[in-house]
């Protein structure tokens, strides 16, 4: 915990940015600061509990091994829900507790990636250095990658 407050780490950068649908950048400041303490919501604890299972099933539709990991660029730092070995392709996994009745779901079948996920994944691909990012938006039992490439920047 005491690293994740010290490092300016890819799952705040919505935030940061002011792009954010649950965390204002004052929010930030203060958690980061000490001044309040996050909790995970149920939907936060769906997503973790799914990981695995979800990254299995990207894995065996792509061919691709992916390994979880920490990196830190400087005062940056991205945990990455999964690396390709040759360090070129990252994936980003979101389990929406809603699944397929999600707004998340929704978005990305229609191949939109909302803001506030992708200013997290260009964190992640440039602290990672990795070419390409799939975001894997999984069900329980099925998934939906698109990818994101590094080109693609927030307007």
């Amino acid at each position: 915990m005491a690293y994740r407050k010290n490092m300016r780490n890819a799952s705040e950068t919505a935030a940061v940015l002011g792009v954010s649908p649950w965390m204002t950048p004052y929010q930030l400041w203060l958690h980061k600061t000490g001044r309040t303490e996050s909790k995970a919501t149920a939907a936060m604890q769906h997503g973790t509990d799914m990981e695995p299972a979800a990254r299995a099933a990207y894995e065996a539709e792509t061919g691709s091994i992916m390994q979880p990991l920490v990196l830190q660029d400087g005062d940056y730092s991205a945990s990455l829900d999964g690396m390709d070995l040759d360090g070129q392709l990252i994936v980003e996994i979101k389990c929406p507790f809603r699944t397929q009745d999600s707004e998340l779901w929704r978005q990305v079948k229609a191949g939109q990636v909302p803001d506030h996920y992708a200013a997290q994944i260009q964190h992640q691909l440039m602290v990672s250095g990795a070419k390409l990012a799939h975001l894997y938006v999984f069900d329980g039992t099925q998934g939906l990658p698109r990818v994101i490439k590094v080109q693609h920047f927030i307007p």
